[in-house]
């Protein structure tokens, strides 16, 4: 049964709003679709340049991961046999200095280390050389690990009656440090885990780990952090939009849902290339596909640069800054990968 719908309004004060015009370079861009031999159902990737490597999780098969070289996209070999011990994997992201790729599992709250060496030999058999565990966290959605230290960034998970925080940050080691990072204000009598709900979204970090910067699900604001979680801009567009919830009771259990005006605002994890910070954004309505078709670029202090319009909506994506190439993955081209030209 549903309670009452809300529009949650969320506080304007100090933050910056932009709109598709304040993007100096717009243009439209037409993607190539590359069949990759042995994917069927990709989830994630990632590109690793200093080893001439793609690393591709693909739901189908018996192994988790499968490796192709990022000239040639030829495949090399698949990784971490599907087992029990995994639930579900997710790629964090590479360290060159400590030559170590890392993998979060949601499901039972470990990160895993893997050597990049390992994973270039022709042998299948990869073993983790460290598995971090966090027994009662909530891996609310993809950590980052901090390229300087190790540190560990996780998005945090609130319950009623600890504190709001947008991230936990812990060391290497996994032993927690601190929490830090303010949510987005906002209007409406919401419980502290709700808010979880309404602000979901992605971080990453910028080269040398100096800023984190979060995009959001569920409206279109971006948030920019100094590396301890210092909130240092938020900016909203292109539609500007605020997130839709309606409260839900089923007996005697109560939670929040989207409603017919919820919109998608962001999808994916937001990437760092060459001093800039790219973003896929949707604008779709819930009821829709979880895809986008623009990608957003802004410099290192969130000022929009250019907007490229893709021909194919994707889910997620990487950048090859070297190349100014965009990788992307597509539900409407589940045997491979979409390539973008930005230059």
């Amino acid at each position: 049964m549903s309670c009452n719908t809300d529009i949650i309004k969320v506080g304007k004060k100090g933050h910056h709003v932009f709109s598709i015009e304040n993007f100096a370079i717009r243009k439209s861009i037409k993607g190539k679709k590359i069949t990759l031999s042995g994917i069927d159902d990709p989830a994630d990737f990632i590109l690793i340049p200093e080893q001439n490597l793609i690393v591709i999780i693909d739901g189908s098969g018996e192994y988790w991961g499968k490796t192709y070289s990022l000239d040639s996209l030829i495949y090399k070999k698949s990784i971490i046999k599907k087992t029990e011990t995994i639930q579900e994997l997710k790629i964090i992201n590479y360290n060159n200095e400590s030559r170590l790729l890392y993998f979060a599992d949601n499901y039972t709250k470990k990160i895993y280390s893997y050597s990049i060496d390992s994973i270039n030999l022709s042998n299948s058999n990869v073993l983790p050389t460290q598995v971090l565990s966090f027994k009662g966290k909530d891996f609310n959605y993809r950590p980052v690990i901090r390229q300087d230290d190790g540190a560990i960034i996780e998005p945090r998970t609130n319950r009623n009656g600890s504190h709001a925080s947008q991230f936990d940050f812990y060391f290497r080691n996994g032993k927690f440090n601190f929490s830090a990072g303010s949510f987005p204000s906002y209007i409406g009598g919401y419980k502290l885990h709700e808010v979880n709900e309404i602000f979901l979204g992605a971080i990453n970090i910028s080269k040398k780990s100096k800023r984190i910067v979060k995009n959001y699900f569920t409206t279109d604001l971006i948030d920019l952090f100094d590396s301890t979680g210092r909130l240092i801009k938020r900016v909203q567009g292109p539609t500007n939009f605020d997130p839709s919830f309606t409260r839900e009771i089923d007996g005697r259990i109560e939670y929040i849902s989207f409603t017919k005006k919820s919109r998608f605002g962001y999808c994916g994890v937001p990437q760092y290339s060459k001093e800039s910070f790219y973003f896929l954004y949707s604008g779709n309505y819930s009821s829709q596909e979880y895809s986008g078709n623009s990608i957003l670029q802004f410099d290192s202090l969130l000022s929009p640069q250019s907007l490229y319009n893709l021909d194919v909506p994707i889910f997620t994506f990487k950048i090859n800054g070297d190349k100014q190439i965009l990788y992307g993955l597509s539900k409407m081209f589940r045997s491979g990968m979409i390539l973008y030209d930005l230059n």
